[in-house]
């Protein structure tokens, strides 16, 4: 077994930590003007839409049988 890291998920890995990073600092910024609870819904709502719109052009189902799972660990 192979212990090293490709390019490919080298890479991944690194735009991860940015965006994150990046989020944090984003959170700090937000706080100045508006409420911590109004700035995570708007980020909330766009991560949501990138992952549905992931999902369709990988052609996965969006709800695939555990929907009132979801719901229930969501509320």
């Amino acid at each position: 077994m192979d212990d090293k890291l490709d390019a490919k998920a080298a890479i991944l890995l690194t735009v991860l930590c940015l965006i994150w990073g990046l989020n944090a600092v984003a959170i700090k910024f937000s706080n100045e003007g508006i409420a911590p609870l109004f700035g995570a819904g708007p980020r909330s709502v766009i991560a949501t839409a990138c992952l549905m719109i992931w999902m369709m052009r990988k052609r996965l189902e969006l709800f695939s049988g555990h929907l009132i799972d979801g719901l229930f660990i969501g509320f």
